[in-house]
């Protein structure tokens, strides 16, 4: 009797020790205080440790290494906010940093001790209980069951969590896209524009073909363009009004289209219907230009347009905020004439797919002035060479075609700051070059030379 007590409190003890050891670490994922406006993002891209963001919409925003121990999950290189007696209590900012242990209670919740002890008494959220709650959000319905607590108050680390880190958790696929739509509408009606704004980029970034998220893009947009001096692209709301305009137009549901629309784009309906007899599937409208270019006093017009194929965007890799697009670029030409509009050109080749999200999206605008179509681009990539610049192109209406007249190159070196400036004439076939230095100011004398191309280069063919 006496050996199998000995033997019970031998397991009994054997199995208190080897619990711990077996503890199941928490997994990925989003977890969301129940008590605070607090998120912790747990992720371990690499698999040999883990790393957290902890997204603290009352103050500073941080992230560090994890380390699992047992029962345990440590959170390192915090930032903290701090008592001081000589001033009331008072919570300051401190960029010390420090260690605090969250347990371990299932793969799906974790409580984290919010202060640290004597010697060092840091709070890590200001107004919230001593002991935090947590429990992980494995989806994104889930996360508009939480926003519908109304706790969350938006601070100015918002956005970044929206844009950056949302993705992170939450994978954008067709399983999901309902939901995904569904929570950005909320956050537009809750009136956060700019979190709606990142959601719903992110949204029709990975499926351009969701019509209604283009109008929903562009209603959210009018807002911020409101409420910001300036805006990076002044006229972003419009494409996405025309684009939404253009695929209910491709879908046969014109009757539906929102009388608002009608009313102040009423007269691009002909030409998007014409565009859509052209290409034959759903697009994005990148850029858009109206003008004269014959001489003829008649507004001519000119899109650019990208193809709306959602099985040609790949799936977003650790390295890049954009999903990687290979569906083509389209640029169209059309003069307008008594009988409607004729097409004057289509480009294919100047404006290749976005599929370096590690680049800048090279396409900046269009613009018809003073009977002349340009197109402004530019590039810049976070990897892969120090090259910046520009390349600028210019064409002119010559015997019922459209003609390469110019284009102006600024090439610049981010490291040695050199770089030069070409101006090409394809009428004259003559082309300058002034070399630069401290990113832009001339050096050296002007160098001219002729350039051996004898025929215009005609729109269609320009690259």
């Amino acid at each position: 009797m006496k050996k199998n007590i000995i033997v019970n409190k031998l397991s009994i003890l054997f199995a208190l020790i080897s619990l711990p050891l077996f503890a199941q670490p928490p997994q990925e994922g989003l977890y969301v205080s129940k008590g605070c406006d607090v998120m912790i993002g747990i992720e371990n891209p690499y698999r040999d440790y883990y790393r957290y963001n902890l997204h603290n919409y009352g103050g500073v925003n941080s992230y560090g290494t994890l380390k699992i121990e047992d029962a345990f999950i440590t959170f390192t290189d915090l930032n903290a906010t701090y008592y001081t007696d000589s001033d009331n209590g008072k919570m300051h900012d401190s960029d010390v940093a420090f260690t605090v242990s969250a347990k371990i209670d299932s793969p799906s919740n974790l409580s984290i001790q919010n202060y640290g002890n004597s010697m060092n008494p840091y709070m890590v959220f200001d107004g919230c209980d001593k002991f935090l709650e947590y429990t992980r959000i494995s989806n994104v319905s889930e996360m508009l069951n939480y926003m519908k607590l109304d706790r969350y108050k938006p601070k100015k680390n918002s956005y970044y969590f929206w844009h950056y880190d949302y993705k992170k958790y939450f994978d954008f696929d067709e399983a999901n896209e309902e939901a995904h739509n569904n929570l950005a509408f909320y956050l537009y009606q809750k009136g956060y524009n700019e979190e709606a704004e990142a959601l719903l980029y992110q949204l029709i970034d990975r499926f351009p073909d969701r019509t209604v998220a283009h109008l929903n893009y562009a209603d959210v947009m009018e807002k911020v363009k409101q409420k910001k001096d300036y805006y990076e692209n002044e006229n972003i709301d419009k494409m996405h009004y025309l684009t939404y305009i253009a695929q209910m137009l491709y879908d046969k549901k014109e009757s539906i289209i929102p009388k608002r629309l009608h009313q102040t784009y009423g007269d691009y309906y002909p030409i998007l219907k014409i565009i859509n007899a052209r290409i034959k599937q759903k697009y994005v409208i990148l850029g858009e230009a109206k003008g004269d270019l014959n001489g003829d006093k008649k507004e001519d017009i000119s899109f650019v347009i990208e193809l709306a194929d959602r099985y040609k965007i790949k799936k977003l890799n650790a390295f890049s905020s954009r999903y990687p697009n290979a569906n083509p670029r389209i640029w169209l030409v059309w003069l307008k004439d008594t009988n409607g509009y004729t097409l004057l050109g289509e480009n294919k080749n100047i404006l290749e797919p976005d599929e370096y999200t590690n680049c800048d999206d090279p396409f900046d605008e269009i613009a018809i002035k003073n009977n002349n179509l340009s197109l402004y681009t530019h590039y810049w990539c976070s990897a892969g060479g120090w090259g910046q610049g520009s390349i600028n192109y210019q064409f002119i209406y010559r015997d019922n075609v459209l003609i390469l007249a110019g284009k102006e190159e600024h090439h610049d070196n981010r490291a040695t700051a050199e770089g030069a400036i070409i101006s090409t004439n394809y009428l004259t076939k003559r082309q300058k070059t002034q070399n630069t230095v401290d990113h832009g100011s001339p050096e050296g004398k002007v160098e001219w030379e002729k350039i051996d191309d004898k025929t215009p280069i005609l729109f269609d063919d320009a690259s």
